[in-house]
């Protein structure tokens, strides 16, 4: 019991301490919670369908919610994660005796706060600016679906955060956000894509997540696929990120 009081206390500190550090940097805060929301703004105002037809600008705004997610998983996590490793906080914190799912428990909590933050100023920009509309159900619907989808973008952070030095993940992340955004249909639609590369879509990252999100918030059926691409995703980046933090903690104090 007093080892289950520990590291919820562990994961706590963490919490907080992800949330204090992202208020700390107010442009990073600003730039991750209204970048899709500007995407789209832009969109809807050079876009014809998006300022008349229901069903593309909510399908659109489904879409940019996952971006949304990603860029928080991506961003905030990664890079931010990457530079707090050679902080003394992180250099303090590996000599604990804690286990590491306390610090991607800690990391996927504070950051869930961030995702919901730009996904409440993505659904406002996209009644003011758009025709798109959603039921109540729908809508918490779609919320579950983009809280699911935030679990294997953060943990691709974590993992990239702990695979290469700062400026390396600085590199990286950006690329890596950008190609799983187009290859996973976050900007236009999968059916647009040439037929070979909408089969290598259904393996991306983000594809599963996108039409999880689209389903909810469209109240259509989800493909059986969508399920095995978030799960396979989940088990296959757990697992790196755990191998990677204890490497992390291994290679510094052995």
């Amino acid at each position: 019991m007093s080892s289950a009081r520990s590291q919820l206390t562990m994961i706590r500190a963490h919490l907080r301490f992800s949330l204090i550090d992202t208020l700390r940097s107010p442009i990073s805060l600003v730039m991750t919670v209204l970048f899709p929301s500007i995407i789209l703004a832009a969109f809807s105002l050079v876009q014809p369908e998006l300022r008349t037809q229901a069903g593309a600008a909510t399908q659109a705004t489904a879409q940019l919610a996952v971006f949304s997610a990603l860029t928080v998983g991506l961003c905030a996590v990664g890079f931010d994660t990457a530079r707090l490793r050679e902080s003394p906080w992180f250099r303090y914190v590996r000599i604990l005796p804690v286990r590491p799912v306390v610090t991607v428990l800690g990391l996927l909590v504070g950051n869930l706060v961030l995702a919901l933050t730009s996904q409440g100023v993505l659904v406002l920009t996209a009644l003011i600016f758009t025709p798109a509309r959603v039921t109540p159900s729908h809508l918490i619907a779609g919320a579950a679906a983009v809280v699911i989808s935030l679990i294997p973008f953060i943990l691709m952070g974590i993992t990239i955060a702990y695979a290469v030095p700062q400026k390396a993940a600085a590199a990286i992340t950006m690329p890596t956000l950008f190609i799983c955004a187009a290859l996973g249909g976050l900007w236009f639609s999968p059916a647009t894509l040439p037929a070979a590369v909408a089969q290598i879509s259904r393996v991306i990252p983000t594809r599963g997540p996108r039409d999880l999100v689209l389903g909810a918030v469209l109240g259509q059926p989800i493909d059986l696929w969508v399920a095995v691409n978030i799960v396979g995703w989940v088990i296959l980046l757990v697992l790196s990120a755990t191998w990677l933090i204890r490497r992390d903690t291994g290679m510094r104090y052995r």
